[in-house]
């Protein structure tokens, strides 16, 4: 996915660097390099020639520019359409996107005692989607990804009060998790997962009912899972970098990593939807239902120059999931999906994705151009944008 939507801004920077020959370095008698009919101009050549029959405007492969390939959806005025994955979900409850496609999950059923939920991926073969079923059967409660592999939280047994203390948190390779490194087990897993470059963290809860969280950490490719100090938060919807761990449970809370425990940064005891982290900021939901909702921004690590308000519905308090790419922040209102630039949501905000005004968006992931989500209708659903 990664290489064909970088493929139309190769070219373009390509053919730039041909047309404008006097940024071309000089030969050693003053020509110009590129002034022979070399191979890099029958290359450049060839690029143009491939989108110059194309109408752009409706072209799935080129849509809207030049190698802009919409993987498997529509091209309608030079925009590329959704795509669902599947409209026969109950609820998608996490989403992981990485430079394969993206990974999402359904718990599982509770009249089948959570046993029959699973996990699959999306990935892109000519230029449409793939699907695979990661993990056939189980109680997966999170995801996250980092191209090489999947982690994934599994709820334990299923039992009246509770679950029983044999949750696993797994790492899986080639979508496969027959063969899975287990680095935690023993506890109810519980529903996040988090991952930075080198580890991965998550917290358990004792079985048979037990409420008192730990924070747990594991290299990635295992070895051993540690209880981490202080952290007795069951935070939601964590996240990670290389010095801190973020998630929400009653406000904005922050993990310093490693072993400086949780503190609340922002909005202690609000009700809070989901999060995102890019190098620079946290974007959070500060959800009161039925009443009003706001996407909120602030520096990370420690929000140190306050909140700034990204969007909001101030009469129904429909928002609730959140994603971030390299330069737009998405966000849903119902089943509808807005974005803006991130560098000026306070005048301009479009709608991605029409939806009614009823149900809702879960889960929200981006990976270099394409937007993931999932909604309590039934639809597991991408867009390329």
């Amino acid at each position: 996915m990664r290489h064909l939507l970088r493929l139309s801004f190769g070219l373009v920077t390509f053919v730039s660097m041909i047309e404008c020959s006097d940024n071309l370095p000089q030969t050693m008698d003053g020509g110009d390099a590129a002034s022979s009919d070399t191979a890099v101009d029958v290359i450049a050549d060839s690029a143009v020639d491939a989108c110059a029959t194309v109408d752009t405007t409706s072209d799935p492969l080129n849509c809207g520019v030049c190698g802009k390939d919409c993987l498997g959806g529509t091209c309608t005025n030079g925009k590329c359409g959704p795509v669902y994955v599947s409209k026969t979900e109950v609820l998608v409850g996490d989403i992981a996107a990485d430079a394969t496609g993206a990974y999402w999950l359904f718990q599982g059923n509770s009249q089948n005692y959570y046993t029959d939920g699973y996990v699959k991926h999306v990935g892109f073969a000519n230029h449409a989607p793939v699907v695979k079923t990661v993990v056939p059967n189980g109680s997966p409660g999170s995801v996250a990804a980092d191209g090489t592999r999947a982690y994934i939280g599994l709820f334990g047994t299923y039992k009246t009060v509770g679950y029983a203390g044999d949750g696993t948190v797994i790492a899986c390779t080639n979508f496969d998790c027959s063969s899975a490194t287990t680095l935690g087990a023993n506890g109810s897993s519980y529903s996040n997962v988090a991952i930075n470059s080198t580890t991965a963290y998550w917290y358990t809860l004792p079985g048979d009912g037990g409420t008192t969280p730990t924070l747990m950490s594991s290299p990635k490719t295992g070895g051993g899972a540690t209880a981490m100090k202080n952290g007795n938060i069951a935070a939601q919807w964590m996240r990670a970098d290389a010095t801190h761990i973020y998630g929400v449970a009653a406000g904005l809370q922050q993990y310093t990593l490693p072993a400086g425990g949780w503190k609340t940064i922002d909005f202690e005891n609000a009700s809070m939807g989901s999060l995102a982290i890019d190098a620079n900021f946290a974007y959070f939901v500060i959800v009161q239902p039925l009443q009003s909702a706001t996407v909120l921004r602030c520096d990370i690590p420690d929000c140190n120059g306050g909140s700034i308000t990204m969007a909001n519905d101030p009469k129904n308090g429909s928002i609730y999931a959140v994603a971030v790419g390299a330069e737009r922040l998405f966000w849903n209102q119902y089943l509808a999906v807005y974005t803006c630039l991130k560098s000026s949501c306070d005048t301009t905000t479009e709608v991605l994705i029409p939806g009614t005004p009823t149900g809702g968006i879960f889960a929200m992931a981006e990976y270099n151009g394409v937007l993931y989500w999932g909604d309590n209708q039934g639809s597991f659903a991408y867009i390329v944008y």
